[in-house]
């Protein structure tokens, strides 16, 4: 059997990449895996963006899938369509248009949400090229049950629901004899949708409130001109011994900052699907503050491994946050229900399990 994986691989800024390169790597020995770059950006600011290299790179793909398929029939096409912005869109239309006709058959694996609302507003040429290349897969993939709907026009003959895991990372445990200040954590690209100026005026209302802490925010900023906005209002609200922007941290400098935090906030209101930075938190038995959008509620269950939040609602994210300052005992209560949870549904041997099944029974069916 022999399967062509389309799929990117990290720079790790991208939690899609991430998750495609687990699958990449996985040893599948009863199938011959050949893997094709999807990378068409270099840097976080190219993200969703014309340039004409992206073209070249285009076509690069388009002939190593060829290429592969000259060697010898392809059994089965991976393919993860883009988030919903329209020149990531246009690019799979391309891409599939060239290539789709190569396997016996496809699989889409979908890592953001939203693609439903840029499908609704294509012209009606746009349309037509769409369906011809986007449409009857004979199977998808999405991360939680509240997305399949999100898919419907696509026409999939079979939909599979995996959500995304990570690798356990060994857990050492830090005695803390008191919580003062208390340690939040933040981690993820550095945008407005993904929470920043919301993050930025929660902060704010602590300060006010006479809350002791400091809140760590590791990821890069997405713009340079965004970056120093953010650092003129740190400044003019009084927040730099609170806020510390981190940049980007890897490996065992990354995991330190989340043994050392007490709880982990995520404000994002972008088109991600499954935040692996919610995994993350959960694994280290962080009790999580986190925005009540898309598929969160399906990761963070209120009350139970930490608190939904609306979006852009600084005061309420402030509450919950006094809260759990103030109630060490709720604190860990919600952090090991969450490493329960994490253990239980979202570790890499289970997502890789998953797909595995779900790859040998798509080849294996007719029609």
């Amino acid at each position: 059997m022999k399967i062509l994986i389309l799929a990117q691989t990290p720079p790790p800024f991208h939690g899609q990449a991430i998750m495609q390169k687990y699958l990449v790597d996985a040893k599948w020995d009863w199938c011959e895996k050949k893997h094709i770059k999807l990378n068409y950006s270099d840097k976080i600011s190219e993200v969703g963006k014309f340039k004409f290299s992206k073209i070249f790179s285009l076509f690069k793909i388009v002939f190593a899938v060829w290429s592969e398929r000259l060697k010898g029939e392809i059994d089965l096409l991976y393919y993860p369509p883009a988030g919903p912005n329209r020149i990531p869109l246009f690019r799979d239309i391309v891409t599939l248009l060239l290539t789709k006709w190569t396997a016996k058959k496809i699989i889409f694996h979908f890592h953001a949400g939203g693609i439903n609302e840029l499908l609704e507003r294509l012209s009606p040429i746009e349309n037509m090229l769409a369906k011809i290349s986007l449409q009857k897969p004979d199977a998808s993939i999405v991360l939680l049950e509240s997305y399949k709907k999100e898919i419907e026009w696509f026409q999939s003959k079979s939909i599979y629901i995996i959500p995304n895991g990570i690798s356990d990372v060994p857990q050492k445990i830090i005695e803390k004899e008191n919580v003062n200040p208390i340690n939040i954590l933040t981690v993820g690209l550095i945008s407005e949708e993904k929470g920043i100026y919301d993050l930025i005026a929660t902060a704010k209302i602590l300060k006010e409130e006479n809350i002791n802490f400091v809140w760590n925010v590791i990821g890069a900023f997405t713009s340079f001109e965004l970056e120093k906005e953010c650092r003129q209002l740190i400044e003019n609200y009084g927040l730099n011994g609170n806020v510390k922007f981190a940049g980007e941290q890897n490996g065992e400098k990354k995991w330190n900052f989340f043994k050392n935090a007490d709880l982990f906030v995520f404000l994002s209101f972008a088109s991600e699907a499954f935040p692996l930075t919610l995994l993350e938190a959960m694994m280290f038995s962080l009790p999580v503050v986190a925005t009540d959008w898309r598929g969160i509620p399906e990761i963070i269950e209120e009350g139970k491994n930490g608190f939904l939040v609306p979006v852009k609602d600084p005061a309420g994210i402030a509450e919950k946050i006094e809260m759990l300052y103030k109630d060490s005992s709720l604190r860990e209560k919600l952090g090991k229900k969450g490493r329960a949870i994490y253990s239980e549904k979202f570790t890499l041997d289970h997502h890789l399990n998953k797909l595995e099944e779900v790859f040998q029974k798509v080849i294996s069916t007719d029609g």
